[in-house]
């Protein structure tokens, strides 16, 4: 009975060790490793993934893009987001309202595991199961980033009636959660700063019906203040506005850009990137032309 135990006792510590170096080592998959050299990094949600051509991006920067804009993409994936990023890198980040108001157990939460992201969960409020569940569903390792996304198709017209039932409900009240949100996410530009990374932030469009549920809500102020926080983190920071022609549809639903204008954004943020000295927040707004 003592050697089994013993046996037992060392099969479970060898069990154990393989898991840790799964989880640390082969977590960090080959094509997980990037370099900072000739490249930009991308953290978004799904507003991201349909906001912004990668392909026409490479080709008009002359940049390696690699994005890890993923639908649902949520608090914990941002912090992972933050950890991975090598130094001294070019980075692009889009932090949507929806992404603020989102619910906690909606979250993807889907990046790998990493360590200072779940330390900061346990430090901003999350519940000790809320974290355990987190570590549970990151212990396989994943392909962090994507260097192409299919965009939506363009279309000439919008389901309006179940839009903005959906987004009526989303701005209807100021989740208990937000400004533990909000700090998670000043956690992780502040990592990225640390880290001297040249961080530039963008806000995507939602459509006129759902800007004008948002202006006449309470969230609006609440999600706004983020944006004035963020900007304060950094010695020189601008916000720039960036007008888009919605003389055709350019959105796929309330808060998603279609194909059309993806590119038209694409296009008009590698314009002011290029000649951009300071930390900037791009806000795109419709050109009331």
């Amino acid at each position: 009975m003592k050697k089994f135990l013993i046996q037992l006792s060392l099969f479970l510590t060898i069990v154990i060790a393989l898991n840790y170096i799964y989880i640390f080592y082969i977590d960090n998959l080959p094509q997980n490793a990037k370099s900072s050299k000739n490249a930009i990094f991308i953290w978004g949600d799904s507003q991201t993934c349909q906001g912004l051509n990668l392909k026409m991006m490479k080709e008009l920067t002359g940049k390696y893009i690699y994005s890890s804009a993923k639908h649902g993409a949520g608090i914990y994936d941002f912090l992972v987001f933050a950890d991975k990023v090598p130094e001294n890198s070019t980075v692009l980040v889009a932090i949507s309202k929806p992404v603020q108001l989102r619910k906690l157990n909606k979250d993807r939460n889907l990046s790998g595991t990493s360590l200072f992201s779940l330390i900061q969960l346990y430090e901003n409020n999350y519940s000790s199961s809320d974290i355990y569940s987190i570590f549970q569903k990151n212990l396989i390792p994943i392909n962090f980033y994507e260097v192409s996304t299919k965009l939506n198709p363009c279309k000439d017209s919008l389901n309006y009636k179940s839009q903005i039932l959906i987004y009526k409900n989303i701005f209807s009240q100021i989740p208990y959660y937000l400004n533990d949100k909000q700090n998670l996410y000043l956690e992780g530009i502040k990592k990225l700063k640390n880290k001297k990374c040249k961080i530039n932030f963008i806000e995507f469009p939602l459509h006129p019906m759902a800007i004008e549920l948002l202006n006449n809500s309470e969230v609006r102020d609440a999600t706004n203040q983020l944006n004035t926080k963020i900007l304060a983190l950094f010695n020189n920071s601008t916000l720039d506005t960036i007008p888009i022609d919605n003389s055709t549809n350019i959105m796929s639903d309330f808060s998603h850009l279609n194909k059309c204008g993806a590119n038209q954004i694409t296009r008009l943020l590698i314009a002011k990137l290029n000649n951009n000295l300071n930390t900037t927040l791009y806000v795109t707004k419709f050109d009331p032309k």
